[in-house]
């Protein structure tokens, strides 16, 4: 490490396999790596299975990162609860010893709302004297099928989480909205992609209609929503490919709800893709589909995969939610129905198999967009120019 600054990045483990929040992790930290930052990333829980083979530390694309335990998933119930117990106090061991190896200028804690450990946070912060930033992507509000005490932290954080933090990045303008009275600076941080990686995949010729979506498996809402609309295309030997990761039982439900489709038999399940794989699929779909809700949850997202399903050129069909619509427009840079409407969006996914030379040149126009607004580099470079006006000052 022999750069000017050093951020510790905390909050998500499983670095540097996994879908979204590992992507967005990774593009955020090679963004900064690139613009004279040191990046570490700090790996509290143990999430992998033994033959992913991953080590307990190490550098990915010039990112060094180390897990406080193991990478892999400990299989004693006790061991992996103790561990979970105590896995705040080693973080914080591992803090200090960082410090001491090189300065930590700031920590970047990745999405939570975690009240306690804000305030854990803040008092690490004053000790090492670095700044502290939060990481948000999504608002946690009105979530009623979650446990009382969830609801009260919940509520404090609402209310006064972002108090013992210097700075946040906030995913979309609702959530600079939301959190407005806290004045707090912020870096308007939205979705990351690295277009290069989709420019070395080559687009196959496959023929036939090929629908993807991808997504996590606990989410079985929106995979259903999916399935759903799917079953109203009326394409003779149209395919539909979920790409899904998720615990046992989140994965045995998605397999449920493709075993009582009526079109059971054109529905694949696919899970556990390394990235190259991943984006093939994206590079040779006929649409990329990524349905969402009115909620505020929704309203307040912007999520990972659309940038990547942008950046591969395809057209993709999302809905009239939350942050996208302040870049893509209908039928010119994507395909956008309402809400909760499955036969809108069907008919959307009728409408890009049945013109694809027109659906083709959305997907370019979407690619453009992607381009213009959301390169990792580019992104990366606004960044540390306001994480260095944030530590200049620093007592």
């Amino acid at each position: 490490m022999n750069k000017k600054n050093h951020l510790v990045y905390l909050g998500v483990s499983g670095f540097p396999k996994g879908l979204a929040a590992i992507q967005r992790q990774l593009l955020v930290s090679k963004g900064l790596n690139e613009n004279e930052w040191d990046i570490t990333i700090l790996c509290s829980g143990s999430v992998h299975q033994k033959e992913s083979n991953i080590p307990k530390e190490g550098t990915f694309e010039g990112i060094y990162f180390k897990y406080i335990f193991s990478p892999y998933r400990e299989e004693n119930f006790f061991k992996r609860n103790i561990q979970k117990k105590i896995s705040i106090f080693f973080e914080l061991f591992e803090l200090i010893k960082l410090n001491k190896k090189q300065k930590i200028d700031a920590v970047l804690i990745s999405n939570t709302n975690i009240f306690w450990y804000a305030v854990v946070i803040f008092l690490t912060s004053k000790i090492l004297k670095f700044k502290s930033v939060l990481s948000l992507v999504e608002i946690y509000k009105s979530r009623t099928n979650i446990r009382f005490f969830k609801r009260i932290n919940d509520t404090l954080f609402n209310k006064f989480g972002l108090y013992f933090f210097d700075a946040y990045f906030p995913i979309s303008h609702q959530l600079i909205e939301h959190f407005k009275d806290f004045k707090l600076p912020y870096f308007y941080f939205p979705v990351l992609v690295d277009g290069k990686k989709f420019d070395k995949i080559e687009a196959n010729s496959v023929k036939g209609i090929n629908y993807v979506f991808c997504g996590a498996a606990g989410y079985p809402k929106t995979i259903e929503f999916t399935i759903k609309a799917f079953e109203k295309v009326n394409i003779p030997n149209a395919t539909l490919i979920l790409v899904s990761n998720g615990s046992y039982e989140e994965v045995k439900k998605i397999k449920l709800l493709i075993q009582n489709s009526p079109k059971n038999t054109s529905i694949f399940h696919e899970q556990n893709l390394g990235e190259y794989e991943l984006y093939e699929y994206y590079k040779n779909s006929t649409a990329l589909l990524i349905p969402l809700f009115s909620t505020v949850q929704d309203e307040a997202r912007f999520p990972h995969k659309l940038g990547e399903y942008l950046a591969s050129g395809n057209p993709v069909i999302t809905c009239h939610v939350g942050e996208l619509k302040n870049y893509l427009t209908h039928k010119e840079s994507a395909f956008i129905c309402s809400p909760n409407n499955v036969l809108e969006f069907a008919e959307n996914m009728q409408y890009v198999a049945v013109n694809p030379e027109f659906a083709k040149l959305v997907g370019e126009q979407g690619k453009k967009i992607c381009k213009e607004n959301f390169d990792y580099l580019v992104l990366g470079k606004q960044c540390s120019i306001f994480l260095y006006q944030l530590i200049k000052n620093r007592k």
